[in-house]
């Protein structure tokens, strides 16, 4: 007889969510709005295999709900020097993207800055992958030397195409990043590089993407984090190429977060941009010739601390860009 599955591991659960206001002068709007619901669990299988798993509840401005599966993953490790992930996960970009997951509890700010916004929120990086990775790093005394290489399904047809239950193509998309960390002064610094190549997409639904799109994104981030000052910025250089005779258009993103912690305060400052090449039209996030709008952005913040788990930020934005805005918005967001 087979004796019936126990759990002598420990598994860790948490449920993050957020509710906000806000009111925004151009176009004038005011409202209150439901964040996401955020399900995570982690378990330690063995000595070396652990498992993840985050599912999101999204409320939609038509009064939908979308589940989405936004991180399942398998690692083994082997040590400090390397740990292996198999799944969907947040692809190694920068610092931001795999310190800062999903949950707003986690984040200084409310909302991810742009350059590193999630796909179906207009994001210009695949933030998501699904395939293999391995990660690591060497330690001597107070340096060490980090690196992340992944191989997976890459991108879509279109930007929000994210291919989490096959691909579309043979090819699959490459990813490398190395960073250094000097425990004193605190400093990190780092750079990425990613190479896909996006498949053609049927004429008749998107006549613009009638061609493999080559893509290259190089980025460098640097991070430091002295007592309770934090200083963090991100900077990425996106390349689309379409296969044959075609001139490519680049994208520029960069974003810069200041914030320091003085008890149950944390002050902080944003600084965002994105900016689309003006000369040739970028099909890959235009796939229907849409107009797309340069972006740049700064925001003033506090974040306030009730509990470990409950706070409230109180944010100002100003969009420098036209067309210009003003936004005031408050958030509390928990976790359990």
């Amino acid at each position: 007889m087979v004796s019936p599955a126990t759990t002598d591991f420990p598994i860790t659960f948490h449920l993050f969510g957020d509710v906000a206001a806000g009111y925004q002068d151009a176009p004038r709007s005011l409202g209150f709005a439901l964040g996401q619901l955020d399900f995570f669990a982690q378990a330690k299988l063995t000595d070396s295999f652990r498992a993840l798993v985050e599912v999101v509840a999204e409320f939609g401005s038509d009064g939908t709900t979308v589940i989405d599966l936004e991180r399942v993953q398998l690692t083994y490790q082997f040590g400090d020097w390397l740990s292996v992930t198999l799944g969907r996960t947040h692809a190694p970009f920068g610092y931001y993207n795999t310190t800062f997951h999903h949950g707003a509890w986690l984040e200084t700010q409310i909302g991810r800055p742009r350059p590193v916004a999630f796909e179906d929120a207009g994001g210009i990086l695949p933030v998501h992958q699904t395939g293999i990775e391995a990660f690591g790093r060497i330690n001597w005394s107070e340096l060490s030397l980090g690196y992340h290489l992944g191989v997976g399904n890459g991108r879509g047809v279109i930007n929000d195409d994210v291919l989490a239950f096959g691909d579309r193509d043979l090819f699959k998309s490459l990813h490398a990043l190395l960073y250094l960390k000097a425990d004193r002064p605190g400093l990190r610094l780092g750079g990425d590089v990613y190479y896909d190549r996006a498949p053609a997409a049927d004429s008749a639904v998107y006549p613009l993407r009638d061609r493999v799109i080559e893509e290259w994104i190089i980025g460098a981030h640097l991070v430091w984090q002295y007592a309770d000052f934090e200083l963090l910025g991100e900077y990425y250089h996106v390349r689309h190429t379409p296969v044959g005779d075609a001139a490519p258009s680049v994208t520029h993103a960069y974003m810069a977060i200041a914030s320091y912690q003085w008890r149950m305060l944390r002050p902080y400052v944003v600084l965002e941009g994105v900016h689309f090449d003006t000369n040739v039209p970028d099909v890959f996030f235009a796939p229907e010739g849409e107009t797309l709008e340069s972006q740049l952005s700064g925001r003033v913040g506090l974040k306030v601390w009730f509990a470990d788990m409950l706070c409230l930020k109180a944010e100002y934005a100003h969009s420098f860009l036209a067309p210009r805005s003003n936004t005031v918005r408050l958030q509390v967001a928990f976790g359990l």
